[in-house]
């Protein structure tokens, strides 16, 4: 019996740190991001029966892009002539797309391997659909201090291909994703996004039970990683070995990926130096309660409420500014802004 397991939570929270480490045990292998189940799952027609001519394209375009370039560094692929006649011709169509998904996810480990998986932190708001497909998956929620989070992912530079040698084509695409992010930063929205993203997998463990979601503490990981990954590994029923440990830190939005081996606590304490006092108070008013809920502590910093209204009037802004920035990773808007505004309402 093969069990999936899906890494999920906020964006900058560990979840490349937790896939690279369960790939460390020999009974797993976690794909890289594909935003399946939040970008193509939504536009097909049935996802979970079998494809007509047309979805068949679209998947089997979706995943051989994601053979040749991490998500965000190319643009989303039309179902082309080509595609359906390459997918009638091989009998691609009688198969449906989370089948097509297990597969690309399943595709550079051996058959024998008992657990696979996927980690893209925004299926956090695709619980409900990853249970649905997959009753037997275990989701394991990464969450962070919401002051690292923002600092994080303010500072965030793609330093995966630091010192290759890139053709114009890749660093073209490099910048555009760079872009991006930096058009998507808002702080507000940063901490509205959290708060959502935290509530969603409340109320997702609330509906599937402790045996279906796993909430993993970054900061706890990179005190205290043997201590933080043996109740993991035991949830998963997977043995524990000190070699899961060995791995080279990579996406880090402050060191070059493949140059620091191990974990290390430097990144838990890194957003005191880096962020400002109004800009803490700020995130502390606006995550508040969030925070208390997870244990972190907050509420000292002061608050600059001619910055909190300067940030209020820009947020309207900002958030047009971001989503045209991310249109070509929304596959359905009204589904998209639902899902988000349902972690909100929790």
């Amino acid at each position: 019996m093969s069990i999936p397991i899906f890494i999920v939570g906020p964006s900058r929270s560990g979840t490349e740190l937790t896939r690279s480490i369960l790939n460390n045990c020999p009974s797993v292998h976690i794909s890289k991001e594909t935003h399946y189940f939040d970008d193509l799952r939504p536009r097909l027609k049935r996802p979970d029966s079998e494809c007509d001519a047309q979805d068949a394209g679209l998947v089997t375009a979706y995943f051989e892009a994601l053979q040749h370039h991490a998500y965000g560094l190319h643009r989303y692929p039309a179902a082309s002539p080509a595609h359906v006649a390459i997918t009638q011709r091989h009998g691609v169509r009688a198969r449906s797309a989370d089948e097509m998904f297990e597969e690309h996810c399943r595709a550079k480990m051996p058959d024998w391997l008992p657990f696979w998986g996927e980690k893209t932190p925004r299926h956090v708001f695709r619980i409900d659909d990853i249970r649905r497909a997959y009753p037997s998956a275990r989701i394991i929620f990464c969450h962070r201090d919401p002051r690292g989070v923002v600092a994080s992912y303010r500072d965030w530079k793609n330093r995966w291909f630091e010192g290759q040698i890139l053709d114009e084509d890749m660093k073209g695409r490099l910048r555009a994703e760079e872009d991006r992010v930096r058009k998507s930063y808002s702080l507000l929205i940063q901490c509205l996004m959290w708060n959502s993203a935290v509530k969603s997998a409340v109320a997702a463990r609330t509906r599937h039970g402790e045996n279906a979601i796993y909430f993993l503490k970054f900061e706890d990981l990179l005190s205290d990683p043997s201590g933080t990954i043996r109740p993991l590994c035991a949830w998963l029923d997977l043995p524990y070995s000190p070699n899961m440990l060995d791995i080279m830190q990579v996406n880090s939005s402050y060191t070059d990926a493949g140059t620091v081996r191990g974990v290390s606590d430097e990144p838990s304490r890194r957003w005191t130096r880096t962020l400002s006092e109004k800009e803490i108070g700020l995130i502390e008013l606006v995550t508040g309660r969030t925070m208390a809920a997870l244990n972190y502590q907050g509420g000292t910093a002061q608050k600059s409420y001619t910055y909190i209204m300067s940030e209020l009037c820009l947020l309207p802004l900002n958030v047009i500014r971001a989503f045209l920035a991310n249109r070509h990773r929304i596959s359905n808007i009204s589904d998209y802004l639902i899902s988000r505004a349902r972690g909100r309402s929790v």
